[in-house]
């Protein structure tokens, strides 16, 4: 049984909730396009700007829709803790795409340029922590379907956001340690690592989440 107890709602509801989800692949792939320019030329370019721009109107438009969410939920009369835990989730998904804002919004507003020899390991770096927010994407809609396997979806999220801070302290160490780089390019790197970085970290924060809310389903 999905998390909605008559189909009425769970129809209206769920359609709007997949529209958001929906809202946040775009805004994901925006942010990894703008990023791959980014990393295969180091320089902020019109290409960079043009998805810099969309990951930004996608951000904002999921506000929106979460906003209307909510409303919705409240007018609908949704029993108390099926609405709870949604709205709970959907707080928790908003801040993965205010995350990706933050990157590229870092990357521009300090017009950082990153080292050639480091791009590669940063493309890897981008590569880990858009994979945890596909897969979170996928496991609302899992959440949202009733599916009892979500723990395994979790459990991935976990150990790619795993794999992501192994990959951001290797990055760190290797720019403090780089004699071409001057101190103040290795604070602002070592800064736009941990932005970039936080993205997983909240794709994590929403897995267990919904680990959470899926184990009070059962009782």
């Amino acid at each position: 049984m999905g998390l909605f107890n008559r189909p009425r709602k769970k129809n209206e509801v769920e359609v709007l909730i997949e529209g958001y989800l929906n809202t946040v692949t775009l805004c994901c792939d925006s942010f990894h396009h703008s990023m791959q320019e980014y990393f295969s030329t180091g320089l902020l370019t019109d290409e960079f700007m043009r998805y810099e721009r969309q990951t930004h109107q996608f951000e904002s438009e999921g506000d929106d829709r979460r906003h209307a969410l909510e409303e919705m939920m409240y007018e609908k009369g949704l029993i108390p803790q099926s609405r709870g835990d949604i709205m709970a989730l959907l707080e928790a998904m908003d801040h993965v795409p205010d995350q990706m804002e933050a990157v590229v919004q870092t990357i521009y507003t300090e017009a950082i340029q990153l080292p050639a020899n480091y791009r590669e390991r940063f493309t890897k770096l981008t590569a880990l922590n858009v994979e945890t927010v596909q897969k979170s994407v996928a496991l609302f809609l899992l959440f949202l379907r009733g599916e009892r396997n979500v723990r395994e979806s979790v459990r991935h999220i976990d150990q790619v956001e795993s794999q992501s801070d192994r990959l951001e302290r290797e990055l760190v160490y290797g720019i403090f340690r780089d004699p071409q780089i001057r101190d103040v390019e290795k604070l602002i790197l070592r800064n736009l690592i941990v932005v970039l970085g936080r993205i997983s970290d909240e794709a994590e924060d929403f897995a267990e989440l919904v680990g959470v809310c899926a184990v009070k389903r059962l009782f």
